[in-house]
């Protein structure tokens, strides 16, 4: 069974509003992953 939707492209689509919206409690190590 293989997934329709990978969680890269879950990053790539909503990636910059989840960055906005946790940007207190992410380190600088987790936004350059």
């Amino acid at each position: 069974m293989s997934a329709d939707l990978e969680l890269a492209d879950v990053f790539r689509r909503h990636g910059d509003a989840y960055r906005r919206a946790h940007d207190g409690h992410l380190g600088r190590v987790e936004r350059r992953v």
